[in-house]
């Protein structure tokens, strides 16, 4: 129970953390660009209060808060035979400029779609998230969208969902490097992997040319970009939890 307490409070500790390193950068973004869109989600975020949360995607307390309510409410979903699965949709990429316009539903409809027609009948759960590829030219940058899904371990049925992300079409979305469109890792903490996939906090991937001349990537971080970051900040904002999170099979 204490050990549960000290946990939550260390939780709530590194949210408040992350939200003055956000609340900083809208304020900067404001300050540089003059773009009132910084300044009203600066100015909410500020007010988010334990009476009076702002309940936005965009404010790291309330999706620490909004984590635990999910965990509680999904995690009895899901069994003991369940894994975790990373879907990586190549073909679906978002330039940079069109982050604004993304639309979750259409994905995710297709998503349930190919499920259901592959045979998955048990309840599978995750969430909707991308990532920025960042290159030196930011104009070859775009935002990868990808699913982190708990899944039933039925081999089968993987097989075919194997084929179906691993197609031509799938793949030649990103051409001239190594593309994993489907990863496939064990649960031990399955509480901690429903708050990894419910973080909501997109982040960038940088490519650049190692000494060889052959394009590679660096470790996932924070996007580095102050208002690419605050841009992708305010389309969080813009969507509810209903827009990113999964489920296929459920009641």
């Amino acid at each position: 129970m204490l050990g549960g307490i000290a946990i939550n409070n260390k939780r709530l500790l590194a949210a408040n953390a992350e939200n003055k390193v956000r609340l900083s950068i809208l304020n900067k973004a404001y300050l540089k660009y003059l773009n009132n869109k910084y300044y009203i989600l600066f100015e909410k975020m500020k007010s988010c209060e334990r009476r009076y949360y702002c309940n936005s995607l965009a404010c790291a307390v309330c999706v620490n808060r909004i984590q635990k309510e999910i965990t509680y409410k999904y995690i009895n979903y899901l069994g003991n035979d369940y894994i975790f699965v990373t879907l990586i949709f190549y073909r679906d990429k978002i330039p940079v400029i069109k982050l604004s316009k993304f639309n979750p539903a259409r994905l995710k409809d297709k998503l349930r779609k190919k499920l259901k027609a592959i045979g998955f009948d048990k309840p599978i759960f995750g969430s909707l998230e991308i990532d920025l590829h960042l290159y030196k030219n930011k104009g070859d940058s775009y935002y990868l969208p990808h699913f982190h899904l708990l899944m039933p371990n039925e081999q089968l049925k993987f097989k075919k969902l194997r084929d179906y992300m691993k197609s031509n079409s799938n793949l030649q979305g990103r051409i001239g490097v190594k593309n994993r469109p489907m990863l496939v890792k064990r649960i031990d903490n399955l509480e901690g992997i429903i708050r990894y996939i419910t973080k909501f906090m997109w982040c960038e991937i940088p490519w650049y040319l190692d000494n060889k001349g052959k394009l590679t990537h660096g470790s996932k971080r924070r996007i580095s970009n102050n208002r690419l970051f605050a841009d992708s900040l305010i389309r969080l904002d813009k969507l509810k939890i209903s827009d990113l999170l999964f489920k296929c099979n459920f009641q």
